[in-house]
């Protein structure tokens, strides 16, 4: 006889019969990366789990989740967090890249408008106190980019739950805003762990097309998840597009915002 630790239930054998979690013995290195990577990479259950179940029915692990078979996949804002570290690690990658490519794009821009550009830059120049704002203006905009790639995007999943959850109020078969949560998370987080892997080889191709597919993805991602999550058929899917489409706008005005501060910091750092 001996007492679990996990959850304090007398037991015997190997394993607890309440919580199931295996008898202890003291914790080792070996021990220790063994058991973090089984939860990352087990089949059966952990990250890897999870990432297999999304790629072939992402809506059904989200509503498997919802009704309480969760011991077989991560937590939803597990997931997001460890795909959000992952696109951030990504964009490092080819951060002088883009950086480059962000200032090629405006100087060809503002070539392009004429007298309108010409003006544009002046302002800019009086503005930063520089003869070549163009670096400056690279910066701000990477900085907003890294935000949107970032944790900050909680708040489009958060948007996104809550415009679900008021969109589908009278035929959600009784979804809370955190069920609804569980879904953005899914979703958002698994399409943002995929635009991980795709991000070092689209952004080499065309920074554009890695834009195009990696927000064209997302809306994907609902429509697919939301057939099995919802299952309201295909016009509860294009709900859930619909509420995407509003998280988009509600999330471009917070990262407006994060570019407006970048714009106050390199105007102090010039005053400084």
């Amino acid at each position: 006889m001996r007492t679990c630790p996990n959850c304090g239930a007398t037991t015997t054998g190997r394993f607890c019969q309440d919580c199931g979690q295996p008898e202890l013995v003291r914790l080792t290195m070996g021990g220790f990366l063994a058991h973090a990577f089984s939860r990352i990479f087990s089949l059966d259950r952990g990250y890897l789990h999870t990432f297999i179940g999304l790629m072939r029915a992402p809506g059904v692990v989200a509503r498997d989740y919802v009704d309480g078979r969760r011991v077989w996949y991560t937590n939803p804002l597990t997931y997001w967090l460890i795909a959000a570290t992952f696109q951030l690690l990504a964009l490092w990658t080819v951060n002088d890249q883009y950086t480059a490519y962000l200032e090629r794009t405006m100087a060809y821009s503002m070539e392009a408008q004429g007298e309108v550009g010409a003006r544009a830059m002046d302002q800019y120049r009086e503005l930063f106190q520089t003869d070549d704002p163009v670096p400056i203006i690279a910066r701000v905009l990477v900085r907003s980019v890294k935000a949107a790639y970032s944790y900050m995007s909680v708040f489009l999943a958060l948007a996104l739950a809550v415009l679900l959850k008021l969109f589908h109020r009278k035929r959600s078969g009784g979804h809370y805003t955190a069920e609804q949560l569980v879904f953005s998370l899914y979703m958002i987080g698994h399409w943002a762990l995929i635009t991980a892997f795709l991000l070092p080889i689209t952004m080499r191709i065309s920074p554009a097309l890695h834009g195009v597919i990696g927000t064209l993805g997302y809306f994907v991602m609902v429509y697919v998840g939301s057939l099995d999550f919802h299952r309201q058929g295909r016009r509860g899917a294009l709900v859930g597009v619909a509420a995407l489409a509003l998280a988009f706008v509600a999330y471009l005005v917070v990262l407006m915002f994060i570019m407006f501060g970048s714009i106050a910091y390199e105007i102090a750092q010039i005053a400084g």
